[in-house]
Order: C-alpha cells, then sequence, then structure tokens
C-alpha cells in the first residue's frame, strides 16, 4: 500500500527513484547540490525537501489506511485485496489497448473483465470452501445458507460452466479483420490473469492463517520502499559512484544498501511487536464483517526462543 509514497504519477514534481542530483528535466537548470560547488552547497535543495515532504505526507495517509483495513479486520483485508487485483488488471489489460480497435469492438472489453471474474471466483471460492469445511458453523440456519452451500461446495463445477460459457462467447466474438488484434488481447488477457489473480491465489488462507503473515511481509516491502528512498536522497552517490542498475540509473548503491540493513533491523523488532498481539496472531473461527474479538494462546512458532536452539 505504501508503495506508492515512491511513485511518480502520485503527485506532481516527484520521481520513481531515489534522486542522486540528477534532474528529470534536461531544461532545468542544474543546483547547487547537482554540480556540487564547494562555496554555501547545502545537502538538499529545496525542491528535494519539497518532494520528500510531499511523499512522506502522501505515504503517512496510504500506511494509515492500510493500518485502518488491517485494524477493521480480516474480511476487510481481503476485499482490499481483490480490490487492488482489479486495479492492477485493469492497469495491465489497458497497456496493450487501441482505441481505434476497441470502436470496432463492442463489449469486447466487458469479455476480458468476464475471465477476470471467473478466475478470480474460482481461486477465492476454493479458499473460502476450504475454510468452511473446518467452520460448519457457518452454514447455520439462516435463508441463505442454502445458496452459500451451492456456491461454495460446488464451485468447481460453477467455475468449470462459466469457464465454457465464456470460451464459447470468446470465439463468437471474433471478427473477420481483427482476428491478430483479438488473440493477442486475449493472450495478453491470459497473461494478466496469470500475474494478478493465479500467483496470489493463497493470500486468503495467509490471512486466515493469522494476520500475522499478511501484515509482516506487507510491512517489510513498505519499509524497504521507505528506506531505500531516504537513503538515496540523503547518501546516494557519495560513498559509492558506480551505477547500481542500468534499467533504472537514478538508483544508488547506497539506497539498496541502507533499505537493506534498515529492513532487517525493523523485521527484528516489528516481528516481536506482533507475536505479542492476538489480533496478529490467533485464527478466526468464521467469516464475518463485524470485529470478533480473538483469545488464543499462540503457537509455538510466536514464541521467542533462542537461535541456537533453532539452528540445531
Amino acid at each position: 500500500a505504501a508503495a506508492g509514497m515512491l511513485r511518480e504519477d502520485s503527485f506532481p514534481g516527484a520521481t520513481t527513484e531515489e534522486d542522486t542530483g540528477i534532474s528529470d528535466d534536461p531544461r532545468e537548470p542544474p543546483t547547487a547540490a547537482n554540480t556540487g560547488s564547494e562555496g554555501g552547497e547545502r545537502l538538499l535543495s529545496r525542491a528535494k525537501i519539497r518532494k520528500m515532504t510531499v511523499r512522506s505526507l502522501f505515504g503517512t495517509a496510504m500506511m494509515a489506511t492500510f493500518s485502518g483495513v488491517i485494524y477493521l479486520g480480516h474480511m476487510y483485508v481481503c476485499v482490499l485485496v481483490f480490490a487492488l487485483q482489479c486495479f492492477i488488471f485493469s492497469e495491465l489489460v489497458g497497456v496493450r489497448k487501441k482505441q481505434a480497435a476497441e470502436r470496432r469492438l463492442p463489449l469486447f472489453r466487458s469479455l476480458q473483465w468476464a475471465w477476470f471474474f471467473v478466475a478470480a471466483f474460482f481461486t477465492w471460492s476454493a479458499n473460502v470452501c476450504e475454510f468452511l469445511v473446518t467452520s460448519p458453523k457457518q452454514f447455520g440456519a439462516t435463508r441463505w445458507s442454502s445458496l452459500y452451500r451451492l456456491v461454495f461446495e460446488k464451485n468447481m463445477m460453477i467455475s468449470f460452466s462459466l469457464y465454457t460459457v465464456l470460451l464459447i462467447v470468446s470465439v463468437l466474438s471474433l471478427r473477420k479483420g481483427m482476428y491478430k488484434y483479438q488473440l493477442t488481447q486475449y493472450t495478453w488477457t491470459i497473461i494478466s490473469i496469470c500475474i494478478v489473480v493465479f500467483q496470489t491465489q493463497a493470500v486468503f488462507q495467509i490471512i486466515y492463517a493469522g494476520l500475522f503473515w499478511f501484515v509482516l511481509p506487507s510491512s517489510l516491502v513498505i519499509c524497504n520502499d521507505i528506506m531505500a528512498y531516504f537513503c538515496g536522497q540523503f547518501f546516494g552517490k557519495k560513498f559509492i559512484r558506480r551505477r547500481f542498475l542500468e534499467l533504472s540509473p537514478n538508483k544508488t548503491w547506497e539506497g539498496f544498501l541502507g533499505a537493506a540493513i534498515c529492513t532487517l533491523l525493523f523485521a527484528f523488532r516489528f516481528s516481536r511487536t506482533l507475536c505479542h498481539s492476538k489480533w496478529m496472531t490467533c485464527i478466526p473461527e468464521e467469516l464475518t464483517f463485524l470485529q470478533p474479538a480473538l483469545d488464543c494462546k499462540p503457537g509455538p512458532i510466536y514464541e521467542l526462543r533462542p537461535l541456537r536452539g533453532i539452528v540445531r
């Protein structure tokens, strides 16, 4: 969630990499920080301070939102993940979109989204069904219990039926003179689904195995991104002049190494803090949007043990 803190398109005037004094705009005259002049050179220019302030505010707001969703409960985290899947899929399928061709293919974009929702239903429903098998009280005496059983217990049959219908409709949607474009788009759609949906099919199991297993990795990514930016801002190209990555020339060794060290220290401390929270370690017994009180005895994996005993 806080990876957007480092995104250039989140706000005007920012960059996607650690600023190393290299201007993004070739027309911009070099500043004192860029030219390395000795007299009156400051560590950070006014523009850099402004960028850091804006990014910090946006990042803090995003992390607060992320923390709020985690506080609301497991189901809300699942909704957040699914919303991110939809957003990423929309971005990916839009990469190869051609407006001129799309106007000749009505409902073609709807078919792409239909493929996405069928794949999402297949992965999410299978995981939910597996969870409900161990929680039979989910199918209590409610008017929706029969529908729940039909949808989740017969999820494989429903998924295959939807897949068959979509395959037939997709073939019938092919238009003469547009075969190459349509098949290319369908291929890209399948790749996007594999990246967005199937790659994250275990997220539900991870969340309902304890929020610890979702929050800790996400927090480490956030910490690494933030510290890479700030370490690059303060120390970039000051100790190691060698280029770090050809693909992203503004990234620096100082940002990479500083982020690695800070992330290791953060992981050591933050993991211990999460282990003492029952909200993070306890496994919920039901699927609900309410906020149930979780109470359990943490498993042995959450107990602090000496490293010597683990190595043995």
